[in-house]
């Protein structure tokens, strides 16, 4: 598991800090995933639905794809750089401080 060495409660921790943030990076950027799935619901709304046709899809297409690789990729970058990543006990995500430890 790339949670840090030495976390308790955390059979098979093998990681650091590194790793630990790596994988939160990795996993907060998924969320991408689903803003691509909600864009296929509103996609799929319009067309059959609404009755757009191809014209007018493709002036919005950019905004869905824009959407999700920003959201994913701006709440992973944010969260790498105020070092949020942390083990939430069974991966490593936001969380406010490592697993085993006080916040003061």
């Amino acid at each position: 598991w790339p949670i840090p060495r030495g976390t308790p409660r955390v059979y098979g921790a093998v990681g650091n800090e590194q790793t630990c943030s790596a994988q939160g990076f990795f996993v907060q950027f998924s969320i991408s995933a689903v803003m691509y799935n909600a864009s296929l619901t509103i996609y799929f709304v319009l067309v059959i639905v609404k009755g757009w046709k191809d014209e007018d899809i493709v002036k919005i297409e950019p905004l869905f794809h824009a959407t999700a690789i920003a959201w994913g990729l701006g709440t992973s970058l944010a969260s790498l750089g105020l070092s949020l990543f942390n083990s939430v006990g069974w991966e490593c995500w936001i969380n406010t401080v490592p697993l085993g430890c006080q916040e003061s």
